[in-house]
């Protein structure tokens, strides 16, 4: 049969790349980007997405719906049929809700994140105010970050800017990198060194892991004293400065060097470039900040600084921008049918509603990160989920213990995961290429229709599809379940001034009209104050936490005679960058990129502990212990080790206490936890 085009999306992770689908028979021979205008964000493929064929045509693809006839974890199952799947879950649902109330059941989401709205509207109509999602611990403390700071988001004026602060972020952008040619100076803010940083960045600040808000108030403070603190931005436009600055004034280069290993020197050095450089951009790297106890105050500390040298939201600086993206905190159109509650429910009945307040205040959804405790309490009893995944959740085996102690679990997923295991009715799901959709193109603020490009495995269905019929099935009247997936999409256009039919005829990118962005120096910011928030008031009225970007000792309470070592979990380095999770360790394909649990070493550190590459060790924490091989990364910070996640078989997660957490965000400190290598 001839070969043949089509065009789909990636649903692997939340960037939906537009791709083009090499078919052959109905089967997808290869997986290519899309080279043409209005794709240019979906030209650079990652490892995953070029090997989607093997991620959809695995041979333990889930074909039928599944009821477990073993103990819980065994993964023994009977097919079952739609209806009588459906029938058990409603009935499930129903006595929990009869018996215990709706917020003894949990709605949450894993990857990927385009069928949330609907979930979102699922749960509210339900009743249950505890809806969460994979977000619990991604990316949602940086946002807590930018609402309490702005009230926005914001991203570098690479073009216009004299220097670039780029923090935890190894892998820099094509736009810095063009700048960079052009003359913008970089300062690098990373323990590691990638090979960006050392082709692109003027200075390379190696920091001791969870380090970052006592090195940004360093730096903030030899900038007041150089005269570099822009004084008549700061009156109009920032609260709180008298108090940052006096906190600033206490990291002084002594004491920063002694807590983040930057000597004295180099910290005064990089302030002069930044005030030889100003306007100065910031471009932050999320998952290496907000996975400390700190991440918040993190994301906040780095942030100030573009406040302080007066770059925020003007040319050069950080320029606010409106995220087009179901997941983001900005209100656009398109974000309204997630956040539009079919029902008003209280918010202090949520999972972690008390141990976080500022994440339930700013944050529409529980903090999934309790839920081991709130099934402890008895308090949560029923979870539905598509695409749980325990090993996100750090003490994972604690969270596999909670599935197996938790009355009722529904897991709907595209293979039998570990979590799936665990599940008392699994559902099958398509994936992307066989699905029909409404789409972002790669978070650019344009929407695109594509059709299924191949038909879904045994009877898969979609995530809108199975959300819909499980709604149907637990009796829920809704205008918008009820009219279908397209009643639903029709909404969740509601304002764009773009059209289902439109975008189904037209079959191009199509850019919402009239999308405007933030003009807070103008418009004022929406916070608290008015002003960019150095002092956050939202915090300071929510809960007893420092208002101010906090310093928090990632190793405090350590016993660092025992465990000398410092481990970073799930660090992205740039050889296997984007390559892993847990649920692609398992296609072969990628697999194969790093097939063994390895823990890295700085050569020094192995030689001193007499390990070479290969060798079989066991990686220990004061909570536990895994047995991995040894490899080996020059570019690592000497002290630091890293793990990659994910390996069922060495789950790095486990070695991280549940209470392992910020306090502001509930997020899991997976970059910083004192360990030992000791071999065997």
């Amino acid at each position: 049969m001839e070969k043949e085009i089509r065009r789909s999306a990636c649903g692997i992770c939340s960037k939906r790349c537009v791709v083009d689908l090499c078919l052959e028979d109905g089967e997808i021979l290869s997986v290519r980007p899309v080279g043409e205008k209005g794709f240019e964000n979906c030209s650079n493929m990652c490892v995953k997405g070029a090997l989607g064929a093997s991620y959809r045509s695995r041979a333990d693809r889930l074909r039928t719906p599944l009821r477990r006839v073993g103990e819980k974890g065994e993964g023994r199952f009977e097919p079952i049929s739609w209806d009588e799947a459906l029938g058990e879950i409603a009935e499930k649902l129903l006595t929990l809700r009869d018996e215990s109330g709706a917020d003894s059941v949990a709605f949450f989401s894993g990857y990927t994140k385009w069928y949330r709205p609907m979930l979102r509207r699922l749960a509210t109509l339900f009743g249950s105010s505890n809806y969460a999602t994979e977000s619990s611990s991604c990316h949602r403390a940086a946002i807590i970050g930018n609402i309490c700071d702005t009230g926005m988001q914001s991203s570098p004026d690479y073009a216009n800017a004299g220097i670039l602060l780029v923090t935890a972020r190894g892998r820099f952008t094509p736009a810095a990198k063009a700048a960079a040619k052009k003359g913008m100076k970089i300062v690098a803010v990373d323990p590691y060194l990638s090979p960006d940083i050392e082709k692109y960045a003027d200075e390379h600040l190696r920091l001791r892991p969870g380090t970052d808000v006592a090195l940004a108030y360093g730096i903030a403070r030899e900038l007041i004293i150089m005269g570099k603190a822009d004084e008549e931005y700061i009156e109009k436009y920032v609260h709180g400065y008298e108090q940052y600055k006096a906190r600033a004034m206490e990291f002084t280069p002594e004491r920063v060097e002694e807590i983040c290993g930057i000597s004295s020197e180099g910290l005064k050095k990089t302030a002069k470039l930044i005030a030889d450089n100003l306007p100065m951009s910031l471009q932050e790297g999320f998952t290496g900040l907000i996975h400390h106890r700190g991440g918040v105050s993190a994301i906040r500390a780095w942030s100030a600084l573009c406040a302080i040298c007066g770059c925020y939201g003007r040319r050069g600086g950080n320029l606010p921008k409106g995220v087009l993206r179901s997941n983001g905190h900005i209100k656009t159109p398109f974000r309204n049918f997630e956040m539009a509650h079919p029902v008003e429910l209280p918010t202090d009945k949520r999972i972690g509603a008390k141990k976080f307040p500022v994440w339930n205040a700013l944050l529409d959804e529980c903090q999934a990160m309790e839920f081991p405790a709130a099934v402890e309490r008895g308090e949560l009893k029923g979870i539905f989920a598509l695409g749980m995944n325990a090993r996100m959740f750090p003490d994972s085996e604690g969270m596999f213990e909670t599935l197996r102690k938790i009355p009722f679990f529904v897991d709907c997923d595209i293979w039998l995961s570990d979590s799936a295991k665990y599940a008392d009715i699994v559902l099958p799901v398509s994936v992307s290429y066989e699905r029909s959709q409404l789409s972002e193109v790669c978070m650019d603020s344009k929407l695109l229709w594509v059709d299924a490009a191949v038909e879904s495995i045994g009877e898969s269905r979609s995530d809108e599809d199975i959300i819909i019929a499980v709604a149907r099935a637990l009796g829920i009247k809704d205008e918008l379940f009820d009219g279908g997936a397209d009643a639903c999409r029709s909404f969740l256009l509601e304002g764009t001034g773009i059209s289902l039919e439109q975008l189904r005829s037209e079959k191009k990118p199509l850019a919402i009209p009239h999308f405007a962005l933030p003009r807070p120096l103008e418009e004022g910011f929406p916070t608290p104050s008015g002003k960019y928030e150095l002092w956050s008031e939202t915090i300071a009225a929510y809960s007893d936490l420092d208002p101010l970007p906090a310093f928090i000792d990632p190793l405090e309470g350590s016993d660092t005679e025992t465990f000398p070592l410092i481990l970073q979990a799930g660090v992205r380095t740039d050889r296997y960058a984007h390559a892993f999770h847990s649920r692609t360790h398992t296609v072969e394909a990628i697999r194969a990129l790093r097939p063994i649990a390895a823990v890295d070493m700085h050569p020094e550190d192995a030689a001193a502990l007499g390990l070479e590459k290969g060798d079989k060790v066991k990686l220990e924490t004061a909570f536990g212990s895994i047995n991995v091989a040894v490899d080996i990364d020059s570019r690592l910070l000497k002290g630091c080790v890293n793990m990659y996640h994910g390996y069922s078989e060495a789950d790095v997660n486990s070695l991280f206490p549940g209470d392992y957490l910020d306090s502001y965000s509930g997020f899991p400190g997976y970059k910083a936890i004192a360990c030992r290598v000791r071999k065997g």
